[in-house]
């Protein structure tokens, strides 16, 4: 349908959502470009996540210049964070294992009970250098925020991302703000422990720590476990 529409409208058109505008492309060469035009930096904004974690600067949302040196920092990071993926699947898989060998469990839900929570602390693990017990209340905040983010959206993504006059749903605003206590107490960690003049980064905060410090910019890093 879309590529139909692109031969009466040509490659790019707008389709009108709600309140919002949108802009379809069509084919590669199109697509490269517009994204490396630099008037076409900025991103649309979730007004549901900056609802709950304010009007963020990070990854998951900043815009120009901003946007482009962080993103030349993940992408550097993530070429080279083998050694950390690697202990942090082997950590969760030890985990997965020993629940699965588990006799005195009658059942399992394999996606629900094993997938998910490996899944999450994966990504806790390699952005903050740390994995949470599955039993801790932090882990339960986590587990709410990230099912949120990965598993409610779903179809719904353009809603949360509208400016809708009721506001924001008060249900996944809750759930974010716990989110945004969780991420603003894991990056007092990673500041304590870089604190320490012998300390080396060991996870993507880590070096983020270390960008905003060295590029003397106050860059709020609250939404950076939305990277994907």
């Amino acid at each position: 349908m879309i590529n139909d529409w692109a031969k009466d409208y040509g490659k790019i058109y707008p389709l009108k959502f709600g309140p919002k505008t949108m802009y379809i492309l069509n084919g590669y060469d199109c697509i490269d470009e517009v994204f490396n035009h630099p008037d076409v930096d900025g991103r649309s904004q979730s007004h549901t996540f900056a609802a709950a974690l304010g009007e963020g600067k990070g990854p998951a949302s900043a815009s120009g210049k901003s946007w482009s040196c962080q993103r030349h920092y993940a992408i550097g990071f993530f070429k080279k964070a083998s050694e950390y993926l690697d202990q942090a699947v082997a950590d969760e898989t030890k985990i997965i294992v020993q629940k699965l060998t588990d006799q005195s469990q009658d059942s399992i839900d394999i996606q629900r009970d094993l997938y998910r929570p490996a899944l999450y602390n994966i990504l806790t693990k390699i952005t903050f250098g740390k994995r949470l017990d599955y039993s801790s209340e932090d882990f339960k905040v986590l587990v709410e925020a990230m099912d949120t983010v990965f598993t409610q959206h779903g179809p719904a993504t353009l809603y949360y991302s509208l400016n809708l006059p009721f506001g924001s749903p008060a249900e996944i605003k809750r759930k974010l703000s716990g989110f945004k206590v969780l991420i603003n107490k894991l990056i007092k960690e990673r500041k304590h422990y870089l604190a320490n003049e012998s300390a080396t980064p060991s996870c993507y905060i880590d070096g983020y720590l270390l960008m905003q410090q060295n590029n003397n910019e106050s860059w709020d890093i609250i939404t950076s476990l939305m990277i994907t």
